[in-house]
């Protein structure tokens, strides 16, 4: 190079149990982790970081795994977060195929977690 050049670089964030790009959950599994749930946690603290948001106080901060069982108010978390974030960069938040996740009714699913992984990379 004989003259100063220009780069830009974006970085996806790459979440467990998935594979290429996307990195979805497939459909068919039945057994979320937590690692999942820490990882969405993550990247959402990332983006409400990078937007100059505070951190979360997320319910039940330390998730172990293979004892902490996933329920709908960690779904509900996630969501508030994210939402809340996405209001903040003045973006209509986004839209869940189970508009509500009602704790002790609704089973935590793959695509809640699917969705929540697409929305984050919107905000990326």
């Amino acid at each position: 190079m004989s003259t100063a050049q220009s780069v830009t670089a974006v970085f996806s964030q790459v979440f467990t149990d998935g594979t290429g790009q996307d990195s979805d959950i497939p459909a068919q599994t039945v057994l979320i982790k937590a690692v999942h749930l820490t990882e969405l946690r993550s990247a959402i603290d990332t983006l409400r970081a990078v937007n100059h948001l505070a951190p979360v106080a997320w319910t039940d901060v330390t998730l172990s795994p293979g004892s902490t069982p996933v329920t709908s108010l960690y779904i509900n978390d996630l969501r508030t977060a994210l939402n809340e974030t996405y209001r903040a960069v003045n973006i209509a938040v986004p839209q869940f195929t189970d508009s509500d996740i009602i704790p002790g009714m609704t089973v935590v699913k793959a695509a809640h977690l699917n969705e929540l992984r697409d929305a984050v990379r919107n905000l990326e």
